[in-house]
């Protein structure tokens, strides 16, 4: 009789776990990010969540899963990608074999900071010559090498190549 009412004890608390244990699954939305002129894969786009820290990053292949709580009927993702536009994309919560196309973005985010030698700054706290080539200038121009190209259009550049024994000049 002991053994019985225990078996039952048990039986009612295992159905009890299954229950609650699906409660709190979780859904998958699994797709690929990628290019949208060249259909090209993007590794390690940020896909996220918005308004939670539910985050997960493309891998080869440009695919992605990223786990949601159940009980969410839709979301919306956030994909951003360096060079690309941020896309918002609002998807139900098993979504699967979604394909986001990014564009490329249309700012030259390079305006603002410089790279040098140790590190980066901004412009306006740089002190020193800072000088500015586009590759117009250096396509009107009949050169062989990149150094013939920026000779005489950065002022005060002086470029010496060693062509012996390989060491940089």
């Amino acid at each position: 009789m002991r053994k019985l009412k225990l078996l039952k004890v048990g039986i009612v608390l295992f159905i009890v776990l299954l229950i609650s244990a699906t409660g709190i699954a979780q859904k998958k939305i699994t797709g690929f990010v990628q290019d949208a002129t060249t259909n090209l894969p993007l590794n390690g786009a940020t896909i996220s969540v918005q308004n939670s820290k539910i985050k997960a990053l493309s891998k080869e292949g440009g695919k992605f899963e990223i786990n949601t709580p159940s009980g969410i009927s839709s979301l919306t993702l956030l994909i951003s990608f360096v060079g690309y536009e941020t896309r918002t994309v609002k998807v139900s919560a098993n979504s699967s074999n979604l394909v986001v196309n990014l564009d490329q973005s249309a700012s030259n985010s390079l305006d603002d900071v410089v790279v040098i030698g140790y590190g980066t700054k901004k412009k306006v706290n740089l002190t020193g010559a800072i000088s500015t080539v586009t590759a117009k200038e250096i396509e009107s121009r009949p050169i062989s090498n990149t150094q013939q190209g920026l000779q005489g259009l950065v002022p005060n550049l002086n470029i010496s190549v060693s062509n012996a024994g390989g060491e940089p000049g």
